[in-house]
């Protein structure tokens, strides 16, 4: 199924499900459990879930992405007309995942940063790279990728333009003030790094 939809789904899904195949591949040889389909149930589900608790140490939401998967291959392979145990569709199947705590800095604490001497370049430029990352909001494989293409201006503003990578939307930043000397700074946007 995996390889039949590739080029179908965005990488990341694809990525994702290969993780996910990995993780379930690994607890039936740990566990010397089997794969067939029409033998996974209940006994699978809860011992897999304590294996990737307990012996890989993965948070509840890691775990929850798993069984998700697993959860979406039983449904595909049930509408295929390959034999399942219905076990799958019982919401003791299921795992709720966890609501993540939402950690910010203020404004103060950026400007804390933005302030900060370093006396090296390498780590002047990770610094700055991190701020355009906060006051942009953009994911890392976006903003790594910015350069001066993207810079726009309207009606005076400055903004970045670009279309994002995971979900392909068209997307108007404007430019922070912090943003903006960074870049005078750096004569562009600072180069990306890994």
């Amino acid at each position: 199924h995996i390889k039949n939809i590739e080029g179908k789904v965005r990488p990341g899904t694809l990525k994702n499900f290969r993780n996910s195949l990995g993780h379930i591949k690994d607890f039936a040889k740990s566990k010397n459990v089997s794969l067939e389909i029409d033998t996974i149930g209940f006994d699978f589900h809860f011992s897999m879930v304590e294996y990737l608790k307990t012996d890989k140490k993965f948070s509840i939401n890691t775990i929850w992405r798993i069984n998700k998967f697993l959860r979406y291959i039983l449904k595909f392979a049930t509408e295929k007309g390959i034999t399942t145990r219905p076990d799958y569709q019982s919401s003791r199947f299921a795992i709720k995942p966890k609501e993540p705590d939402v950690i910010y800095l203020t404004e103060t604490e950026l400007q804390t940063i933005y302030n900060k001497e370093l006396n090296n370049p390498k780590l002047e430029r990770v610094r700055d790279l991190f701020l355009i990352g906060c006051y942009t909001g953009l994911r890392f494989s976006d903003f790594n990728r910015l350069n001066p293409n993207n810079i726009k201006e309207i009606d005076g503003k400055q903004f970045f333009k670009l279309t994002t990578k995971k979900t392909n939307d068209p997307v108007f930043i404007p430019l922070h003030p912090i943003v903006t000397a960074i870049i005078r700074k750096h004569k562009g946007i600072p180069k990306g790094m890994s």
